[in-house]
């Protein structure tokens, strides 16, 4: 009901994102041999809840945020030079305010960093670091053919090797358990 204002389509979308990193989060943490791997699933799925907070509560700037972004510019940049920070901050103060574990707030706080300054920082959380990865993961299956979707895949492999050590044939092999798993939990969310 808190989010009763936003788009039907723009809802189930949202939903259908995080439960892709939720899934992806859970299941690079069970791969990694991660105690809690239910820590991992729900910090992956909150971690962009301050995007529903934008879209809910600042309708006008959103909408201006998305004239931005269609027209080519970076979304974390146009949130924070229209509203005065981005929808990572908002996500992790919420998830803060409903005292949720730090994991989940660390996660949503910081999905968006590049890769390099997570493993350069100390005290970053392990759920953070596996969140920030499977935000990648599902930001690199966007809007691109088969082709380039492998090889940016592949490149996020590369790139967080020193987080979760897996091959791309193991990701790959993982992308299909993990759409598969996605599709029967969205059938809850159409009911």
């Amino acid at each position: 009901d808190n989010f009763k204002n936003l788009p039907h389509d723009r809802l189930s979308s949202f939903w259908e994102k995080s439960m892709r990193a939720a899934q992806w989060s859970k299941n690079l943490s069970e791969f990694s041999g991660k105690a809690d791997v239910d820590e991992f699933f729900l910090a992956g799925f909150l971690h962009n809840i301050g995007e529903l907070i934008l879209g809910q509560y600042f309708p006008e700037d959103e909408q201006k945020i998305e004239e931005l972004v269609n027209s080519g510019r970076p979304r974390i940049e146009r949130e924070i030079k229209t509203v005065g920070c981005d929808h990572a901050d908002i996500g992790s103060y919420l998830l803060s305010l409903w005292q949720l574990s730090p994991a989940a707030v660390q996660a949503s706080m910081l999905h968006h960093h590049p890769r390099i300054h997570l493993q350069q920082m100390s005290g970053i959380l392990a759920e953070a670091k596996v969140v920030n990865m499977a935000a990648a993961i599902v930001d690199s299956d966007s809007g691109l053919s088969a082709f380039g979707q492998g090889l940016q895949l592949g490149q996020v492999v590369q790139d967080y090797k020193s987080i979760v050590s897996i091959d791309y044939r193991r990701v790959t092999e993982m992308r299909a358990q993990v759409e598969q798993t996605v599709a029967e939990l969205m059938r809850w969310f159409s009911v």
